[in-house]
Parts: structure tokens; sequence; C-alpha cells
């Protein structure tokens, strides 16, 4: 008698926090590029003072949430169901790092702490949390792996 062969596990596909991710690294980049040609010197208000936080907040939403579950692997490193719960945590996590970040470059290199900074991060965090659950729902399953 033949042994069934257990199907292997698959990957995932990348979801809304993933695509978050992906334009948030372009953000930031885009940013960078922007930044050192100089064309945003003169501006009085300009979004991509900003832009940096809304893009390395959904970067890093997207990096910690492959821990529990991962789009580019079958199996997750941490054995942590992935649920709401588990996504607030990571969002609030990112903004305790912004607000760590935020606090200690003033020590680091005598600057100023950036209300305006921290203040996007947090708006960030707010946005990619509630387009995800508005997309998935509420229920705990749609979060899972």
């Amino acid at each position: 008698m033949r042994e069934k062969r257990q199907k292997p596990q698959t990957r995932r596909k990348p979801g809304t926090i993933e695509v978050f991710g992906i334009v948030g690294l372009a953000i930031w980049l885009l940013t960078l590029v922007v930044r050192k040609t100089g064309a945003i010197e003169n501006a009085s208000f300009n979004w991509f003072w900003f832009a940096p936080n809304f893009g390395g907040a959904w970067f890093a939403t997207a990096c910690l949430k492959q821990f529990f579950a991962p789009c580019a692997a079958a199996k997750p490193i941490l054995p942590i169901a992935f649920t709401v719960k588990t996504f607030l945590a990571i969002c609030l996590g990112v903004v305790l790092l912004a607000v760590i970040n935020e606090w200690t470059t003033p020590l680091q290199t005598g600057g100023r702490f950036d209300l305006g900074d921290l203040l996007s991060t947090i708006l960030a965090e707010a946005i990619v949390f509630f387009a995800v659950v508005a997309r998935n729902g509420k229920q705990e399953s749609a979060f899972e792996a």
C-alpha cells in the first residue's frame, strides 16, 4: 500500500500589507533621489519632507509582518498566528520605534524633536491598519496565514 504524500506548503500571495510595503519602499527611494537633486529646497511646504516617514513606516510594517505570515516562505519564523491583534501590535511597535527615533535623534546629533515626522508616521500606520482591516474585515480567520 502506498503512502499518501503530503502536499507541500505553498507560499502565500502578496497581500495588501506587502503592497503597502513595496509602495513605501518606492516612496522612500524616490524621496532620497529628489532630495539629492535639490529640487525641493525652495518649497515652503513639500510632501517630500514627510514622505520618508510614510514610506519607512509602511516598509517596516511589511517587513515585521513577514515574521508571522510570510509571503516569500512556506513557514513563518514565529509560531504566533497573524491576527488583527498581532497586526495592531506590529503597527504600534512601528510607532514606538518612531517615537524612540525622534526622541534619541536630538541627543545624538543635537538636532530637534520633529513632531511633524512623528505625526506623519502615526498617520501612515493608521492608514495601513484601517485599509487592511477594512479590506479583510474583522474576522480573525481573514488574517491567519
